[in-house]
């Protein structure tokens, strides 16, 4: 690869948006934008995770005595927070295109053709199937292992497919020719953008 190609690649690209020709300028996430929003999306979720624990910890000690019961509080109070922070992810996810990470970071995801991602394209390919690709994939592959009598535990069956499949995604970041497209944006067909500032 020439140097010229490679500083070619880091300029601003350019799309075609429309049937009238208009004209896009984007210039891609670098890695460490993206790295840094997956970062915060986990440390979002921890943040709410732990202030959930914490209320029903505080909860417990002030109104119940019952281990049984108030174990089961607290699973479904983390549950509860668990769904209603993935559910305003998605909402901001559909409506804009970024999760909270990627705000954050002033990124999002488009289409190639400079268009916003629907639903099924952002939430259900981009997301949804590279999460049944690390889960149901080592389902299955654990499923075969016990016909053919091949000694696999299930845990280590999806953490092994999890880290081929998120290690692959961290290297294809760093692919300048392929526009730094991870397997959830060839999935999903879209790509990672800076926003404006």
């Amino acid at each position: 690869m020439t140097k010229n190609f490679a500083l070619e690649i880091e300029k601003l690209h350019t799309l075609d948006t429309s049937k009238s020709n208009n004209v896009v300028d984007y210039t891609l996430a670098t890695p460490s934008q993206r790295i840094a929003a997956v970062v915060l999306n986990l440390i979002i979720l921890a943040v709410v995770a732990f202030f959930s624990f914490w209320l029903v910890a505080l909860i417990k000690s002030m109104v119940l005595n019952n281990p049984h019961k108030s174990r089961s509080i607290v699973y479904s109070f983390l549950l509860l927070t668990t769904l209603v922070y993935l559910c305003i992810q998605i909402i901001q996810i559909t409506k804009t295109g970024q999760s909270l990470g990627k705000k954050i970071m002033r990124i999002k995801v488009i289409k190639p053709n400079g268009k916003e991602p629907s639903f099924i394209n952002y939430f259900l390919l981009r997301e949804l199937c590279c999460f049944c690709l690390v889960i149901f994939f080592p389902v299955f592959i654990f499923i075969v292992s016990i016909l053919f009598d091949i000694d696999l535990s299930l845990k280590s069956t999806i953490l092994i497919v999890g880290f081929i499949f998120f290690s692959s995604s961290l290297i294809m970041l760093f692919l300048k020719n392929s526009k730094q497209r991870t397997m959830q944006d060839l999935i999903a067909r879209t790509i990672v953008i800076q926003t404006p500032k």
